[in-house]
């Protein structure tokens, strides 16, 4: 900050405020505003350029960027003669020569007009900063340190003073970059006008007078580039001026990048740790759950939807939700108790039913598989686990036992008295089996393709009539003996009584 220096200027107060450093999540517009007795408002861009003169600046920004404030309240009186040139070539010198001829300018000459476009069909109509009075239109020269404009003012010792100039291109080819000196000494930094016909830019510098008493006062161009390098001034000032200047940058902020892992499946009850896995550049992050809890990170113990918020100290902001589906409960298809005969069957497989984890155990030994194979008599543990509070527990039983006998009666009474209603074998089981019964006729009453499958009388769904009945059965069976697979052909009679 500024401020004001001399002892005249301490009654007057230019002091501004602005942050110096403003922070945003992503490109886009940002608005600046700046506070105090401000009267004068310029913001420029990093290459000096106004931008704006209000209070307020709104600015679209891509990249970090700085601008600078001034505010300038001036007072006292101005010690520029006819620095608005109302008074023609008078009070001021210049290297250049005058030329006013319509239609055409040379290099190295200006005119006091009010309007550009009078010297050359490619200039625009530019007219002075207030649209009235004189301004001086030049086409610069192209050799370089001849001075454009020059004044001799009185001072006083040891005063801060402003000087100021208006510039502005009358055709957008080459503009033109003045450069100011005071006593011989230059002010500031070369000042290049921008590329906009009419649009007015000023020069602005703060000089202190020192042991001075005079002031000599000269604006050059140092384009020499004889296409374009055409211009017009304004406006020269120089005054007393209590001035103050801030600067700003703006800058574009790591955004925050918000990451809870896949959606994924979960058992309620089990513990499961959430966090944002990300990694970002911001310090003093700040967390906010869904959950209401404030912490990075969090233990959850219930299948449902979790939202994160991080927000890092400039206000930005990222999110993410992770899903979680319940589990449940696994699905057991895990048969009862049973008996098989592992002679017939030497590779018995059960399908245990859905479940992330499954543990069989028999005889000390475990097994992870969904499909098991069983090879021997015993008992089996299975333990199917959706996570720690989701966990079937189960067990069966198998023994080891094979059908030897099968017994044919020679007679039955199919009256519904629960009695002999049926006929077939009578058998635990067997490994392969066909079964035929024919009437005296030799047509197929009844045919049976399990052991169990036994005829119950009828014969195109009508009772068949009683008499003698020829039966066919072929099967396969433990040997009683032979304590091994045999295969068994038996043909007779039997009688169906009314």
């Amino acid at each position: 900050m500024g401020g004001c220096i001399s002892s005249i200027t301490a009654q007057v107060n230019c002091d501004i405020t602005t942050p110096n450093l403003v922070k945003i999540c992503k490109a886009g517009s940002v608005t600046l505003n700046v506070e105090g007795n401000t009267q004068d408002v310029q913001w420029t861009d990093g290459t000096g350029k106004i931008i704006s003169t209000n209070t307020t600046l709104t600015k679209e920004i891509s990249a970090t960027s700085t601008f600078h404030v001034i505010n300038k309240i001036p007072f006292g009186n101005e010690l520029i003669l006819n620095g608005d040139f109302e008074n023609g070539t008078n009070d001021f010198t210049s290297s250049y020569s005058v030329s006013c001829v319509q239609g055409t300018m040379p290099q190295g000459s200006f005119c006091i007009t009010d309007n550009s476009g009078w010297f050359h069909a490619g200039w625009s109509n530019c007219t002075t900063r207030s649209n009235s009075g004189e301004m001086m239109v030049s086409d610069g020269a192209i050799k370089a340190n001849e001075a454009i404009w020059c004044q001799t003012v009185p001072v006083e010792q040891n005063k801060d003073y402003a000087f100021s100039a208006w510039l502005t291109p009358v055709i957008g080819t080459a503009p033109p970059i003045m450069q100011f000196s005071i006593n011989g000494i230059l002010l500031g930094e070369p000042f290049e006008s921008n590329d906009s016909p009419c649009d007015w830019q000023e020069f602005f510098e703060i000089w202190n007078s020192d042991l001075s008493t005079s002031a000599e006062i000269c604006i050059v161009n140092q384009n020499t580039t004889s296409l374009g390098n055409d211009f017009a001034l304004d406006n020269i000032s120089l005054r007393e001026t209590c001035f103050d200047k801030e600067t700003v940058t703006v800058q574009i902020v790591d955004s925050i990048e918000v990451d809870l892992g896949p959606d994924t499946t979960f058992c309620a009850g089990d513990e499961m740790l959430l966090k944002n896995w990300n990694e970002n550049a911001h310090a003093q992050l700040s967390y906010n759950w869904s959950t209401g809890e404030t912490s990075a990170q969090i233990i959850v113990t219930e299948p449902t939807n979790y939202l994160l918020t991080v927000t890092s100290p400039e206000g930005c902001e990222g999110k993410d939700t992770i899903f979680f589906t319940d589990l449940g409960y696994p699905s057991n298809t895990l048969p009862s108790d049973t008996n098989i005969c592992f002679i017939a069957y030497d590779n018995v497989v059960f399908q245990t039913g859905e479940a992330l984890n499954t543990l069989w155990t028999h005889n000390g030994i475990s097994d992870t598989s969904s499909k098991y194979h069983v090879f021997e008599a015993g008992i089996y543990d299975l333990v199917l686990s959706n996570g720690e509070n989701c966990t079937i527990r189960d067990q069966i039983i198998i023994e080891d036992e094979c059908s030897k006998n099968l017994y044919l009666p020679n007679a039955f009474t199919p009256n519904s008295d629960g009695k002999n209603d049926t006929f077939g074998p009578e058998s635990i089981e067997t490994y392969s089996y066909e079964f035929l019964i024919f009437n005296r006729w030799g047509e197929v009453v009844f045919e049976g393709k399990d052991v169990h499958d036994h005829w119950n009388g009828k014969y195109k769904n009508h009772r068949a009539p009683a008499g003698v009945y020829t039966y066919f059965i072929s099967y396969t069976i433990v040997g009683f003996y032979s304590n091994r697979i045999e295969k068994i052909t038996k043909a007779g009679h039997f009688s169906l009584l009314r």
